[in-house]
């Protein structure tokens, strides 16, 4: 079965998020970036990608592919968490909670994300993750005394997902069910 053109599945497009600064500032706005011409060019939109004559199919999704993970530098945790939580706000998220303790933990499942912050403290700092289907039903997930960040996507791009360790050694992931918005995928449903 052949793919149609997109730039989810181009060897060119890249998510905006995953670039440098400060370029990923435009991520908002221009969600794919192609780096065809070796500079980073905006996409407002994949539909330049359906007609693009220098389109080239990139790996075919592979479940058991690597994560390309990008390290947040603590300095940005505020903004680049912030910014990452308005561009993934009403995405159906899961949160699992892994610890040598307790081991895997899921702690959300399959709720409409609200926000990510992060917030430094005196007694350390806190990441917290807010989730729910309405202001009724809302639930957050604090992880306090953060020591690294990670954004993560599979090595095909069609997803990503967010990783943060805790100086105890917890890792708490957020992870998308889909990489599309909750109100672009049809509701089987309804059909």
């Amino acid at each position: 079965m052949e793919r149609s053109p997109n730039a989810a599945n181009c060897r060119w497009a890249v998510p905006t998020l995953f670039l440098s600064a400060p370029a990923w500032l435009q991520a908002w706005d221009d969600p794919w970036s192609c780096v065809r011409d070796g500079e980073a060019r905006p996409l407002d939109s994949t539909e330049p990608c359906a007609d693009c004559p220098r389109w080239e199919s990139g790996p075919k999704p592979d479940p058991t592919s690597p994560v390309q993970s990008v390290e947040v530098p603590v300095e940005r945790w505020k903004e680049i968490l912030e910014e990452f939580g308005v561009m993934h706000q009403g995405w159906l998220v899961s949160v699992d909670v892994l610890s040598s303790e307790l081991g895997a933990q899921p702690e959300i499942n399959d709720l409409p994300l609200l926000g990510v912050t992060a917030e430094p403290g005196r007694e350390g700092s806190t990441i917290a993750v807010s989730v729910g289907r309405s202001a009724a039903e809302r639930f957050m997930h604090t992880m306090v005394a953060p020591s690294r960040v990670w954004l993560e996507r599979p090595f095909d791009g069609s997803g990503r997902a967010l990783q943060v360790e805790s100086a105890d050694g917890t890792k708490t992931i957020l992870r998308f069910r889909t990489p599309e918005r909750p109100d672009s995928v049809d509701d089987p449903a309804r059909a």
